[in-house]
């Protein structure tokens, strides 16, 4: 009964009301904001009320109640509410607390939370991306730009790999990042990636296939990296000898150090001129990406239980399909990181 009540009145709270104003400014008819407003908040509305709240607002800048003639005084000015849009793009991690002592307003905590709410600036989960310095972010450039005109058959030639840790707990430590849905990639919104103790896993995909796991020991030396290249290259991407095929590793100390060039240029296995810190190109990092989501909320009782449980994932999620999706999405991810101007992409 209670439920019916809440549905059949007439009251709309400030969230649904600004975010009735924000579809309106997208330019939704008042048809197609209702339909939106009903799904997203469960709660119905019509296109009558939406046509009421729009002329309101256009005539007063307000969506609140016109309680008499003189009119009750507006917590949140517009002039506040601009403030605080400039405040949530200055200052994307402070509290709501935070926001309120710094532009001294008057209006409770939850008002505020509600007006940014119903603004769009929502408290996200901070998508994790690598610092990039303007070094990194002309090099991704220059990589874009000399391999723009790759097709994917040309793109079928590179072998991914790549070296990933996994925890005993898999909290993902996120930084809560007040913003609007479309600014997920803007800079600012992100926070920069890093791993605590755990065990390191290497393993590579191919446009035929996907190699078998590897594990390292406590670190990665240039001899366990090598080690692995060495019982695992000729027999499974036997390609490489010979330069059919190129492989493709980024620019951590272990592949970077002399020994493993000697050894690589010494098998005549041809190497992809890596741009650092572009995990958005490798395509082997959404592999890593699936099975930590499938663990997300694992806790294990020591290494080798997590060594089991993602040498099991990884032969379930490696298929055919699963790679030659990602093999077509090289194109895209070449001409993001150009329009982006080298900086991070959604990849």
């Amino acid at each position: 009964m209670e439920i019916e009540e809440q549905k059949s009145s007439h009251f709309i709270p400030d969230e649904v009301r600004w975010a009735v104003i924000s579809s309106k400014k997208d330019g939704l008819s008042n048809k197609a904001t209702a339909r939106v407003i009903s799904q997203k908040y469960s709660r119905s509305i019509d296109h009558k009320c939406v046509k009421r709240l729009w002329e309101k607002y256009q005539r007063t800048g307000s969506v609140g109640d016109e309680w008499n003639m003189n009119g009750r005084p507006k917590v949140l000015t517009e002039e506040d509410m601009e403030d605080l849009i400039e405040h949530c793009e200055e200052d994307r991690v402070a509290s709501v607390r935070e926001r309120k002592d710094d532009l001294e307003l008057e209006a409770s905590i939850a008002t505020i939370n509600r007006a940014l709410l119903g603004m769009g600036y929502k408290a996200y989960s901070a998508r994790k991306k690598p610092l990039l310095s303007l070094d990194n972010i002309q090099d991704r450039i220059n990589f874009a730009l000399e391999h723009q005109d790759w097709s994917v058959e040309d793109w079928h030639n590179v072998v991914f790999t790549d070296e990933c840790a996994f925890r005993l707990v898999n909290s993902n430590g996120r930084t809560r990042i007040r913003r609007l849905e479309e600014e997920e990639w803007e800079e600012g919104t992100y926070q920069a990636s890093g791993v605590g103790k755990s065990v390191m896993v290497w393993g590579a995909i191919s446009a035929h296939g996907a190699s078998c796991l590897a594990r390292f020991g406590s670190t990665v030396t240039a001899d366990a990296y090598i080690g692995i290249l060495r019982h695992r290259l000729r027999r499974i991407f036997p390609g490489l000898y010979g330069g059919d095929l190129i492989y493709m590793h980024d620019n951590a100390p272990a592949h970077t150090a002399n020994i493993t060039i000697e050894w690589l240029e010494g098998k005549d296995i041809e190497t992809l001129d890596w741009p650092a810190r572009s995990p958005d190109l490798n395509i082997i990092e959404n592999v890593w990406g699936r099975i930590k989501y499938e663990l997300r909320t694992a806790v294990f009782e020591d290494f080798e239980e997590v060594w089991d449980e993602v040498k099991k994932l990884w032969k379930q999620i490696v298929t055919e399909d699963f790679i030659h999706n990602l093999y077509e999405s090289l194109p895209r991810r070449i001409e993001a990181v150009i329009h982006n101007e080298g900086r991070h992409t959604k990849y």
